[in-house]
């Protein structure tokens, strides 16, 4: 029996209710799976055939500790999905600014540092009133806001906040997420499995179930999946990866790319908990 072991967090140190949909799909394919948060000390990770971030939510909490253990990781050959090198970049909204450059549709957006005094020319020149700031190192709608472009003050105490932590982004406000939400495209082992559709509270823009969104599925448009799946294919070999992304004027903008610790949807697609109980099996095969 092959041995895998999910990382999870402190806060909810068992696999989540939907992970849990391909633990008998492993079982099947002979891999026991387990659960261990991925902060725990002492943890000797190279008993495992394939190590798998999935709900270590906390990260972005303990950021310079989840860089430590990812370099660990790395040094001691552990088998780690994704790869440590990829998580590590993902883990900072500057992997955006990376993907523009090699021509992916992002967001508009600036990257405000920490050191940096003021980047108010560049704002001004995103294209859009409004604009939405948030951490560098985040997830979900951690430390996010949303101000008018003219708004400098309230834009300038957001980013303070911010930098207390970590550097910040200024993006671009998209109101289509109003009305048509946001998409997310889920990939397993680099194949495009499902889409789901998250759509804001009346009056409000993040996309969370906790801050009232919906979430449902829905099949997706060719042209917006070969968009997404031009994101994937430029990154090296992944297990899991969720495009997160707006349609504004008949092109996919990504918002993020999840690489970490997304919610795949399993729940609301349970063959794909399948799919990815084969993937892993593959790469645990192929060593």
């Amino acid at each position: 029996m092959k041995k895998a072991v999910f990382l999870t967090c402190g806060k909810y140190p068992d696999i989540s209710d939907s992970d849990r949909l391909t633990v008998p799909y492993l079982t099947s394919l002979g891999i026991s799976v387990t659960a261990v948060p991925w902060t725990r000390r002492g943890v000797d990770w190279g008993q495992y055939d394939a190590v798998v971030m999935r709900s270590g939510w906390d990260y972005y909490r303990h950021y310079g500790r989840f860089l430590e253990f990812l370099g660990d990781l790395e040094s001691a050959g552990t088998a780690l999905w994704n790869p440590p090198g990829l998580m590590r970049w993902n883990s900072h909204k500057s992997y955006k600014l990376d993907l523009a450059g090699r021509g992916i549709a992002v967001t508009p957006m600036v990257l405000w540092q920490r050191g940096r005094t003021d980047v108010t020319q560049d704002i001004n020149r995103l294209p859009s009133d409004r604009v939405v700031v948030k951490p560098a190192v985040g997830l979900s709608a951690f430390g996010v806001s949303r101000h008018d472009k003219s708004d400098v003050t309230g834009i300038g105490k957001a980013v303070r906040r911010i930098h207390r932590q970590s550097d910040a982004v200024v993006e671009s406000y998209l109101p289509d997420v109003e009305t048509a939400g946001e998409s997310s495209f889920v990939f397993i082992g680099g194949e495009f499995t499902h889409h789901v559709r998250k759509i804001p509270k009346a009056g409000d823009f993040r996309a969370q179930p906790y801050l009232g969104s919906r979430e449902f599925p829905e099949e997706a448009d060719p042209d917006y999946i070969r968009q997404a799946r031009t994101i994937i294919r430029s990154l090296p070999v992944t297990l899991y990866a969720r495009v997160d992304g707006i349609v504004t004027g008949g092109r996919l903008l990504l918002v993020e790319l999840e690489l970490i610790e997304p919610h795949l949807f399993f729940d609301l697609y349970p063959d794909s908990a399948g799919k990815f109980a084969g993937a892993l099996a593959g790469l645990i095969k192929s060593g």
